[in-house]
Parts: C-alpha cells; structure tokens; sequence
C-alpha cells in the first residue's frame, strides 16, 4: 500500500513546495507531514497544483482589496488616508 507521502511525493519536487515544507519541519514535524499530506488529496480533488493555489490566493487578495479600496472611496474616504 502507498503511503500520501509517497504518493505525492511528487509535489516536494517545487523548490517552493520543499522550502515550505522543510520551513515548517523544523518548527513541527508533526504539522508539516499532516499539512503535506492533506495538499495532496487538495490538489488532487480540484486538479490544481500548489504554485496555482499561490496564483489564486494573489489574485483573490488583489481582488478582495480592491473591492475594500473601491467600497471605502464610495464612501467618501479620501484615496491618500486609506
């Protein structure tokens, strides 16, 4: 039987993937392996890849702050006090 580490083992292949996880490593091994082993099936169930979550993250803060930034400016805040 394949073990998720094993199994997407793949993924530590992303220098981003492996710094990440080795960062958390040293502070918990623990939570770093959990952490792994849960982006896989993550990744897996919604055909995306850890560099596309970093992708939609920035682009989904970009939009939620502009939004923010577009709302208080309609309320009358000044552009340069925000």
């Amino acid at each position: 039987m394949m073990t998720k580490v094993a199994k997407y083992g793949y993924l530590l292949e992303d220098k981003n993937v492996k710094s990440w996880h080795d960062n958390l490593y040293v502070r918990s091994p623990i939570t770093a392996e959990v952490y792994f082993r849960t982006m896989g099936p993550y990744c897996e169930l919604n055909y995306t890849s850890p560099s596309q979550i970093i992708e939609d993250s920035r682009r989904n803060l970009l939009t939620v702050t502009s939004h923010h930034l577009k709302g208080r400016w309609s309320q009358g805040a000044r552009r340069g006090l925000i």
